[in-house]
């Protein structure tokens, strides 16, 4: 029942027959009661606001109210789930629909949670355009929805708590909090309902988290998560895994499976992972996987010690730059930069890494730039050029700050100390040799600086 059309059309009947609240109520409905109904709120039980509606003369027409309000909610909830399926296809439009003529379904509504679940994922896709702006709008709509999703436990088989957590998860491995990402995903399978709606939302949950621990070097969690996914595929009609999982999940299994197997030195192994990827993505065409994939091999390569191959699967994932976005090219720069940086081919490694920066200054990728700063200041402190090392350092140092990240922060500011130390700024090395301690202590003890 879509209890605010219900009530907006008791109010009319109300005014219509021009009574106020006050003058309706009695010891069985009080003003605040009939209030709450004209409103919409869920807190009036049924029995009162049929009581209500027979009063104000409309008892033998509440029954068509309801089901023409019914008729209405489920036609707007058609409408959403129409926009679930084509967000990532159509973006702008989708996000113009629901913060436009969709808007009134924010609150008070079954659907409001599912409102917004589809905003924080408009917003998720919208983070290439400004990243940590949009992940946090992202992030306040899924944390909204999962409010709502508490006080209606009838919406438990939809499955939408378990999507919102699985989301807010990427949203914290996109900020570099792969603890946090990793529990929300560990929380989502919690609440995943195996009998529910939106089946393969376990497949994409157990990915992620297959990743996450990939990222925070849990290998054998990683290795067991990927099995058991890989046993829940296997059992999937085959006609129906791509319909139900989709491509771009199945080659992300692809690489998850290399990477882990790469850091367990099963090389050759992961070389036929990251192989069969290749071929599935390049049949379908799906290039930015492809990508994906070819730098996955220079790393298995480069981990053998094979730079030569290594080289030549990075330059490949650079050769169809123009059939793929600039933050898939991004990851390619910084790889074959890194490499050539092993390499002593500083030259060469120059321009690749100031290019990453470049892509994500012009993606307003903070996080991405942070890296690509580091990068820039090793390269000049390999070539000794230790006064321009400082100028990107001190700018990564910001960043490193700004979103706590205490790894880059120690390697920024050792990055500093070292410039410092070689120019013989001596305040400046102590300075930073200072920010050093401070760091270790708060690392070790918590003692803020």
């Amino acid at each position: 029942m879509n209890r605010k059309i219900l009530g907006a059309r008791l109010k009319e009947r109300r005014k219509e027959i021009k009574e106020s609240m006050e003058s309706l109520a009695d010891e069985f409905i009080s003003a605040a009661t009939i209030g709450n109904i004209e409103r919409g709120l869920p807190n009036v039980t049924e029995e009162k606001m049929e009581y209500y509606a027979k009063k104000i003369g409309m008892g033998s027409e509440l029954f068509g109210i309801i089901s023409e309000a019914e008729k209405k909610e489920k036609e707007l909830e058609a409408e959403l789930l129409y926009l679930e399926d084509i967000i990532s296809a159509d973006i702008d439009n989708s996000l113009q629909r629901l913060e436009g003529e969709m808007s009134f379904i924010k609150r008070d509504s079954r659907l409001s949670a599912l409102y917004h679940y589809l905003l924080g994922r408009c917003y998720f896709v919208k983070r290439k355009k400004n990243n940590e702006v949009m992940l946090r709008k992202a992030d306040k709509h899924y944390s909204e929805a999962l409010r709502l999703l508490e006080k209606s436990p009838e919406l438990s088989d939809s499955n939408l708590q378990a999507a919102s957590l699985n989301e807010q998860g990427r949203i914290y491995y996109h900020l570099h909090d792969v603890e946090k990402a990793l529990k929300l995903t560990e929380n989502g399978i919690k609440e995943f309902q195996k009998d529910g709606k939106r089946q393969e939302n376990i497949y994409f949950l157990l990915l992620n988290k297959a990743n996450y621990l990939e990222q925070l070097n849990r290998d054998e969690l990683a290795l067991k998560t990927l099995e058991e996914l890989w046993k829940k595929v296997s059992a999937i009609d085959g006609t129906k895994v791509l319909t139900l999982i989709g491509l771009d999940a199945i080659l992300q299994m692809y690489v998850i499976f290399a990477g882990v197997l790469t850091k367990s030195k099963h090389y050759k192994s992961a070389l036929e992972f990251a192989d069969e990827g290749v071929r599935i993505a390049r049949i379908n065409g799906k290039f930015d996987k492809l990508v994906l994939l070819w730098i996955t091999i220079g790393e298995i390569y480069e981990s053998m010690n094979d730079t030569t191959e290594a080289e030549d699967y990075y330059i490949k994932a650079l050769s169809i730059r123009e059939k793929v976005d600039d933050q898939d090219i991004f990851y390619a720069l910084t790889s074959l930069g890194k490499l050539y940086l092993t390499k002593q081919k500083y030259k060469d490694a120059q321009p690749l890494i100031n290019e990453a920066f470049l892509i994500a200054e012009h993606n307003k990728d903070e996080l991405a730039m942070l890296d690509s700063l580091i990068l820039l200041g090793n390269c000049y402190h390999e070539q000794k050029q230790y006064q321009k090392a400082i100028i990107p350092l001190q700018k990564a140092f910001k960043l490193a700050n700004k979103y706590k990240l205490t790894k880059k922060q120690h390697e920024v500011i050792l990055g500093l100390c070292y410039g410092y130390k070689k120019i013989e700024d001596h305040a400046s090395y102590m300075k930073y040799l200072e920010k050093m301690f401070e760091l270790q202590a708060h690392m070790k003890w918590g003692i803020q600086g």
